[in-house]
């Protein structure tokens, strides 16, 4: 028999099990209102990006369209009016660049346009502190670029599956894919 004096070291943990909240974390941004964050900022990049493609691409008129569709059928008149690799890899260095140069200063701060004006922050998971701009721009941003290139480059209807990455902020964590990717996470700041 042992003595009831010495510890056994193999006896389990005795601390209180729980799970400890951290007080200094702010609650996540709920779905809806990362969902309207990103809506604005989309309004805030669209005219750019609209302006972008008339200058670099010829984007078909509708009678252009029509007329391809009726030469080639879908599948080939997709093929004869979209752009070549070069222009797409171009065209989304050039959209990357004027989002940076839209957002620097909110990026700076764990946000872009949208967030701010929403009271939003891209924060650490582990640290709650502000995501630091190369790991935003890295790890947040670069991977829904070069995903959409490459998806735009195969076929312009796989970008749906941007969708996918969007909508997984209505999972019980809130975060995107990309969030996974930067282990990121979006709060409501108070006020």
């Amino acid at each position: 028999m042992s003595d009831p004096t010495t510890p056994n070291p193999y006896q389990a943990p005795q601390a209180p099990i729980g799970i400890s909240a951290d007080p200094s974390a702010l609650p996540l941004a709920s779905p809806w209102i990362r969902l309207a964050s990103a809506i604005i900022d989309g309004v805030v990049l669209w005219p750019i990006g609209f302006i972008l493609g008339k200058i670099l691409l010829h984007t078909p008129t509708t009678e252009e369209a029509a007329e391809a569709i009726k030469k080639y059928g879908l599948d080939g008149a997709m093929k004869e009016l979209m752009p070549s690799m070069p222009m797409i890899i171009l065209i989304n260095l050039i959209g990357l660049a004027i989002f940076i140069a839209v957002n620097f200063v909110f990026l700076k701060k764990g946000q872009t346009i949208g967030k701010m004006i929403l009271k939003l922050q891209i924060q650490n998971r582990s640290t709650n502190r502000i995501l630091p701009i190369q790991d935003i721009l890295i790890k947040r941003v670069l991977p829904v670029y070069l995903t959409y290139a490459i998806l735009y480059a195969i076929s312009p209807f796989l970008t749906i599956i941007l969708i996918v990455d969007s909508l997984c902020i209505f999972r019980p964590g809130r975060n995107t894919i990309h969030d996974d990717l930067a282990h990121s996470k979006v709060v409501k700041l108070p006020g």
